[in-house]
Protein backbone atom coordinates (compact mmCIF):
# COMPACT_ATOMS: atom_id res chain seq x y z
CA UNK A 1 0.00 0.00 0.00
CA UNK A 2 1.26 3.66 -0.78
CA UNK A 3 0.49 6.30 1.47
CA UNK A 4 2.13 9.42 0.51
CA UNK A 5 5.75 8.68 -0.19
CA UNK A 6 6.14 5.47 2.12
CA UNK A 7 5.51 1.67 1.58
CA UNK A 8 3.22 -0.38 3.80
CA UNK A 9 2.16 -3.97 4.17
CA UNK A 10 -0.86 -5.04 5.31
CA UNK A 11 -1.70 -7.40 7.19
CA UNK A 12 -5.04 -8.38 6.49
CA UNK A 13 -6.11 -11.70 8.29
CA UNK A 14 -4.78 -9.09 11.41
CA UNK A 15 -5.31 -5.25 9.64
CA UNK A 16 -2.12 -4.59 10.87
CA UNK A 17 -0.18 -2.17 8.46
CA UNK A 18 4.11 -2.15 8.74
CA UNK A 19 6.07 0.49 6.83
CA UNK A 20 8.39 -1.04 4.75
CA UNK A 21 11.74 1.16 4.11
CA UNK A 22 10.92 3.82 5.67
CA UNK A 23 14.00 5.47 5.84
CA UNK A 24 14.06 5.64 1.93
CA UNK A 25 12.83 9.66 0.60
CA UNK A 26 10.50 8.54 -2.19
CA UNK A 27 9.24 5.22 -3.13
CA UNK A 28 6.96 4.74 -6.14
CA UNK A 29 5.24 1.88 -8.45
CA UNK A 30 5.28 -1.22 -5.92
CA UNK A 31 5.18 -4.53 -7.99
CA UNK A 32 5.27 -8.06 -6.06
CA UNK A 33 7.47 -10.73 -7.63
CA UNK A 34 5.73 -13.85 -8.80
CA UNK A 35 7.48 -15.66 -5.61
CA UNK A 36 4.87 -13.74 -3.91
CA UNK A 37 7.81 -12.81 -0.77
CA UNK A 38 9.79 -10.33 -2.71
CA UNK A 39 8.63 -6.39 -4.25
CA UNK A 40 10.20 -4.24 -6.94
CA UNK A 41 9.72 -0.51 -6.59
CA UNK A 42 11.85 3.05 -7.61
CA UNK A 43 12.97 5.14 -4.76
CA UNK A 44 15.33 8.18 -4.66
CA UNK A 45 17.34 7.49 -1.87
CA UNK A 46 20.70 7.56 -3.73
CA UNK A 47 19.42 11.07 -4.78
CA UNK A 48 18.34 10.05 -7.90
CA UNK A 49 15.31 7.64 -8.88
CA UNK A 50 16.46 4.06 -8.64
CA UNK A 51 15.04 0.68 -8.78
CA UNK A 52 14.93 -1.72 -5.59
CA UNK A 53 13.80 -5.55 -4.86
CA UNK A 54 13.07 -6.24 -1.46
CA UNK A 55 11.30 -8.75 0.71
CA UNK A 56 8.23 -8.15 2.00
CA UNK A 57 8.93 -9.88 5.43
CA UNK A 58 11.11 -6.29 6.11
CA UNK A 59 14.19 -8.24 7.14
CA UNK A 60 17.49 -6.96 5.52
CA UNK A 61 18.14 -3.75 3.13
CA UNK A 62 16.21 -3.70 -0.58
CA UNK A 63 19.05 -3.91 -2.95
CA UNK A 64 19.77 -1.72 -5.91
CA UNK A 65 19.19 -2.95 -9.27
CA UNK A 66 21.42 -1.61 -11.95
CA UNK A 67 19.41 0.00 -14.87
CA UNK A 68 20.66 2.91 -16.71
CA UNK A 69 21.98 5.92 -15.65
CA UNK A 70 19.23 7.62 -16.62
CA UNK A 71 18.48 10.57 -13.71
CA UNK A 72 13.84 9.35 -13.45
CA UNK A 73 13.55 5.71 -13.79
CA UNK A 74 10.44 3.72 -11.95
CA UNK A 75 9.34 -0.16 -12.39
CA UNK A 76 6.06 -1.20 -14.51
CA UNK A 77 5.66 -4.79 -14.22
CA UNK A 78 7.69 -8.03 -13.45
CA UNK A 79 6.81 -11.46 -15.44
CA UNK A 80 5.37 -14.22 -14.05
CA UNK A 81 8.01 -16.03 -14.10
CA UNK A 82 9.98 -13.88 -12.50
CA UNK A 83 12.58 -13.19 -14.84
CA UNK A 84 11.78 -10.00 -16.37
CA UNK A 85 11.61 -6.50 -15.13
CA UNK A 86 10.08 -3.94 -17.40
CA UNK A 87 10.86 -0.05 -16.59
CA UNK A 88 10.63 3.52 -17.55
CA UNK A 89 13.36 6.11 -18.15
CA UNK A 90 13.74 9.27 -18.76
CA UNK A 91 17.13 10.33 -21.16
CA UNK A 92 18.48 13.26 -21.39
CA UNK A 93 17.00 14.36 -24.82
CA UNK A 94 13.80 12.00 -24.66
CA UNK A 95 10.29 11.44 -22.67
CA UNK A 96 9.78 8.12 -21.28
CA UNK A 97 10.73 5.14 -22.34
CA UNK A 98 10.62 1.56 -21.59
CA UNK A 99 13.43 -0.79 -21.31
CA UNK A 100 13.77 -4.53 -20.67
CA UNK A 101 16.26 -6.16 -17.35
CA UNK A 102 16.45 -9.81 -16.91
CA UNK A 103 16.07 -10.46 -13.05
CA UNK A 104 19.39 -12.35 -12.51
CA UNK A 105 23.21 -11.77 -11.86
CA UNK A 106 25.01 -10.29 -14.56
CA UNK A 107 21.30 -9.64 -16.30
CA UNK A 108 22.01 -6.74 -19.02
CA UNK A 109 18.92 -3.86 -19.51
CA UNK A 110 18.04 -2.96 -23.24
CA UNK A 111 15.35 -0.83 -24.66
CA UNK A 112 12.44 -2.00 -25.86
CA UNK A 113 10.26 1.15 -27.04
CA UNK A 114 12.55 4.02 -27.03
CA UNK A 115 10.00 6.58 -28.82
CA UNK A 116 9.33 8.31 -30.77
CA UNK A 117 6.73 9.54 -28.12
CA UNK A 118 6.27 8.51 -24.45
CA UNK A 119 5.87 4.99 -23.91
CA UNK A 120 4.53 4.08 -19.79
CA UNK A 121 2.21 2.11 -17.76
CA UNK A 122 3.81 -1.65 -18.94
CA UNK A 123 2.03 -4.41 -18.03
CA UNK A 124 3.26 -7.87 -19.10
CA UNK A 125 0.20 -10.57 -20.38
CA UNK A 126 -0.11 -13.58 -17.67
CA UNK A 127 1.80 -15.64 -20.78
CA UNK A 128 4.55 -13.46 -21.16
CA UNK A 129 4.29 -12.89 -24.36
CA UNK A 130 2.69 -9.83 -24.78
CA UNK A 131 3.44 -6.40 -23.42
CA UNK A 132 0.74 -3.72 -23.19
CA UNK A 133 1.40 -0.30 -22.58
CA UNK A 134 0.73 3.70 -23.20
CA UNK A 135 2.32 5.76 -25.80
CA UNK A 136 1.35 9.03 -27.01
CA UNK A 137 3.52 8.90 -30.55
CA UNK A 138 0.22 9.70 -32.13
CA UNK A 139 -0.34 12.67 -30.34
CA UNK A 140 -2.57 11.53 -27.39
CA UNK A 141 -2.25 8.97 -25.05
CA UNK A 142 -3.24 5.51 -26.54
CA UNK A 143 -2.87 1.73 -25.58
CA UNK A 144 -0.85 -0.61 -27.27
CA UNK A 145 0.00 -4.25 -27.45
CA UNK A 146 3.41 -5.76 -28.51
CA UNK A 147 4.83 -8.84 -28.68
CA UNK A 148 7.28 -9.56 -25.94
CA UNK A 149 9.92 -9.76 -24.42
CA UNK A 150 11.43 -9.33 -27.92
CA UNK A 151 9.27 -6.30 -29.79
CA UNK A 152 7.70 -7.12 -32.92
CA UNK A 153 4.26 -6.82 -34.02
CA UNK A 154 2.20 -4.22 -32.66
CA UNK A 155 -1.44 -3.61 -32.16
CA UNK A 156 -3.32 -0.31 -31.29
CA UNK A 157 -5.95 -1.06 -28.84
CA UNK A 158 -7.44 1.95 -27.46
CA UNK A 159 -9.83 3.69 -30.33
CA UNK A 160 -10.02 7.26 -28.30
CA UNK A 161 -7.73 7.74 -26.18
CA UNK A 162 -6.51 5.41 -23.01
CA UNK A 163 -4.28 4.55 -20.13
CA UNK A 164 -3.50 1.91 -17.32
CA UNK A 165 -4.06 -1.17 -18.92
CA UNK A 166 -4.48 -4.33 -17.08
CA UNK A 167 -4.80 -7.86 -18.31
CA UNK A 168 -7.37 -10.00 -16.64
CA UNK A 169 -8.92 -13.91 -17.58
CA UNK A 170 -5.79 -14.91 -17.66
CA UNK A 171 -4.75 -12.85 -20.44
CA UNK A 172 -8.01 -12.77 -22.60
CA UNK A 173 -9.32 -9.81 -21.42
CA UNK A 174 -7.22 -5.97 -21.82
CA UNK A 175 -8.77 -3.24 -19.62
CA UNK A 176 -7.56 0.24 -20.32
CA UNK A 177 -9.02 3.77 -18.78
CA UNK A 178 -10.51 6.18 -21.14
CA UNK A 179 -11.54 9.21 -18.18
CA UNK A 180 -13.69 7.60 -15.62
CA UNK A 181 -14.87 5.03 -17.90
CA UNK A 182 -13.19 1.52 -17.32
CA UNK A 183 -13.11 -0.56 -21.19
CA UNK A 184 -13.02 -3.84 -22.32
CA UNK A 185 -11.35 -5.45 -25.14
CA UNK A 186 -11.34 -9.16 -25.56
CA UNK A 187 -8.05 -10.47 -26.72
CA UNK A 188 -8.80 -13.64 -28.89
CA UNK A 189 -6.86 -16.01 -31.22
CA UNK A 190 -3.39 -16.56 -28.63
CA UNK A 191 0.30 -16.85 -29.06
CA UNK A 192 1.81 -14.83 -31.71
CA UNK A 193 -2.18 -14.55 -33.49
CA UNK A 194 -3.67 -12.46 -30.72
CA UNK A 195 -6.64 -10.88 -32.27
CA UNK A 196 -8.32 -7.90 -30.16
CA UNK A 197 -11.73 -7.30 -30.19
CA UNK A 198 -14.06 -3.79 -30.12
CA UNK A 199 -13.46 -1.81 -27.01
CA UNK A 200 -16.59 -1.51 -25.09
CA UNK A 201 -16.99 0.03 -22.09
CA UNK A 202 -17.34 -1.86 -18.73
CA UNK A 203 -18.28 -0.09 -16.06
CA UNK A 204 -18.24 3.83 -15.28
CA UNK A 205 -16.10 5.00 -12.17
CA UNK A 206 -17.30 7.89 -9.52
CA UNK A 207 -15.11 11.04 -9.44
CA UNK A 208 -12.30 11.00 -7.26
CA UNK A 209 -11.11 7.44 -7.74
CA UNK A 210 -7.35 6.63 -8.67
CA UNK A 211 -5.69 3.73 -9.31
CA UNK A 212 -6.46 0.20 -10.22
CA UNK A 213 -6.50 -3.43 -10.27
CA UNK A 214 -8.55 -6.68 -11.18
CA UNK A 215 -8.67 -9.78 -9.07
CA UNK A 216 -6.79 -12.78 -11.21
CA UNK A 217 -10.76 -14.17 -12.37
CA UNK A 218 -11.24 -10.42 -13.52
CA UNK A 219 -14.37 -10.50 -11.96
CA UNK A 220 -13.68 -7.67 -9.62
CA UNK A 221 -11.87 -4.29 -9.63
CA UNK A 222 -10.27 -2.52 -6.52
CA UNK A 223 -9.62 0.78 -6.96
CA UNK A 224 -8.72 3.74 -4.71
CA UNK A 225 -11.78 6.08 -3.40
CA UNK A 226 -10.95 9.40 -1.10
CA UNK A 227 -14.36 10.44 0.68
CA UNK A 228 -16.60 12.33 -1.52
CA UNK A 229 -16.93 16.03 -0.54
CA UNK A 230 -19.24 17.58 1.63
CA UNK A 231 -21.48 19.64 -0.35
CA UNK A 232 -23.29 22.16 1.98
CA UNK A 233 -25.97 24.96 0.59
CA UNK A 234 -26.24 27.89 3.03
CA UNK A 235 -29.14 30.37 2.72
CA UNK A 236 -28.60 34.07 4.02
CA UNK A 237 -31.88 35.69 5.16
CA UNK A 238 -31.46 39.92 4.70
CA UNK A 239 -28.42 39.70 2.97
CA UNK A 240 -29.12 43.18 1.76
CA UNK A 241 -28.45 44.61 5.21
CA UNK A 242 -24.96 42.97 5.19
CA UNK A 243 -23.79 45.24 2.71
CA UNK A 244 -24.59 48.32 4.71
CA UNK A 245 -22.51 47.55 7.63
Amino acid sequence: VMNGSDIWLVDLARAIPTRLASTFSNEANVVWLSDGHRIAFSSNKSGRAEIYIAGADSTGEPEMVATTDAQFKTVWDVSDDGRTLVFGAVGDTTSWDLWILPIEEGGKPRPYAPGPGSEEQARISPDGRWLAYVSSESGQPEVHVQSFPAPGRKVRISVDGGGAPLWTQGGKELLYGRGNTIMSVMMGGGGADLEPGTARPLLTLPDGTTGGDTSPDGERFLVSAGPEAQRDIRVILNWTNLLKQ
